[in-house]
């Protein structure tokens, strides 16, 4: 879609919406905070961008940039140029979670979707073709290809011979983007009978290198399925356009008043006990024996002991894959940061 070509509104109709998008991003957003190389994310669930969303999907990319470019042109008056001074600004879509990973399917193909997961493994870095000039070596004709949304590219043929030939890649003219393969699963709160949801995810650009195992991330992706010609089954993947951290729970610590107010409305030692292991990762549901080991192994003493030398008490946690072993962890470190 030639949102930067200039044509006239009669000719392309849409050239009013990245008009009108342009106002607004001048209206709404606080474009003067940019800089070179910031990720810029479009709120497309906020009613004055959902219209825009709702009639170009994915193509909403391409026309917020083109309208940003509009936009901080028109706010830097002259002073800057944002083909030039912000030639490196990326746009990507922020969504509210509307989808659990077990309830994605294949009628979900090609369309985006926002869900929670947890990141389970990373595989190395890659790079993947964008653009290069193809050059006939007979004739010298030249030719531009670019990638297509699914990373696939074709070598051009050139046919002003009796015979198609192939054209050869003009040296320094290839541009690539790095890419990277993960394994996504979904959280701990939406498994089903300890059976685990994963699937095969790719990071491009700038989110290659920001994701780690164990950390949890809210997705916008689109399903695919790579198909052949032969119909052999195939492996489904998501694609990912905006990968960010979810907010982790926030941490209240009681304070000495609390602890004490505690003391005094626990009859005895085992409910006071209750109330700790009741406050140590209440996102994470059950598992108050193990709850109770991490706090007892958190406030161990290391030395002599009855006349007995003891070191640090560890704990160790085996289970399934999704089971919250790394959560719990987590927690732990947050708990020995604060002390």
């Amino acid at each position: 879609m030639p949102f930067n070509e200039p044509v006239l509104d009669e000719i392309l109709p849409d050239r009013k919406w990245l008009h009108n998008l342009s106002t607004l991003l001048q209206w709404k957003e606080d474009l003067l905070k940019l800089n070179d190389g910031d990720i810029f994310y479009l709120d497309v669930d906020h009613p004055y961008y959902r219209p825009f969303y709702k009639k170009f999907g994915l193509d909403i990319l391409e026309l917020t940039r083109a309208a940003l470019f509009d936009a901080l042109d028109t706010i830097h008056k002259g002073k800057k140029i944002a083909a030039f001074h912000f030639s490196d600004i990326k746009v990507k879509i922020k969504e509210d979670t509307k989808i659990k990973m077990r309830s994605i399917t294949t009628k979900h193909e090609g369309i985006p979707l926002t869900f929670n997961a947890v990141i389970i493994a990373v595989g190395r870095r890659q790079a993947y073709p964008v653009s290069g000039v193809f050059v006939c070596p007979d004739c010298g004709e030249e030719e531009a290809i670019f990638a297509d949304k699914q990373r696939k590219f074709k070598i051009p043929v050139c046919t002003k011979h009796k015979f198609p030939k192939n054209m050869e890649l003009k040296e320094g003219t290839m541009k690539s983007e790095l890419i990277q393969d993960i394994v996504i699963q979904e959280p701990i709160d939406e498994i089903v009978e300890n059976q685990p949801i994963e699937m095969d995810a790719k990071l491009v650009d700038t989110d290659v290198g920001t994701s780690y195992m164990g950390q949890k991330k809210k997705i916008t992706g689109i399903f695919r399925v790579e198909y052949d010609t032969k119909g052999k089954q195939k492996d489904i993947y998501m694609d990912i356009l905006s990968i960010k951290d979810l907010d982790d729970v926030e941490l209240i610590y009681p304070k000495k008043e609390e602890i004490e107010l505690w003391k005094q409305e626990a009859n005895n030692e085992e409910n006071f006990k209750e109330k700790l292991i009741g406050s140590f990762a209440p996102h994470i549901f059950g598992y108050r024996n193990i709850k109770l080991a991490l706090l007892l192994s958190l406030v161990s003493l290391r030395g002599r002991i009855h006349e007995r030398r003891r070191g640090w008490v560890n704990a160790l946690l085996v289970g399934d894959p999704g089971m919250a072993k790394s959560m719990l962890l987590e927690e732990v470190e947050k708990y020995i940061y604060h002390w």
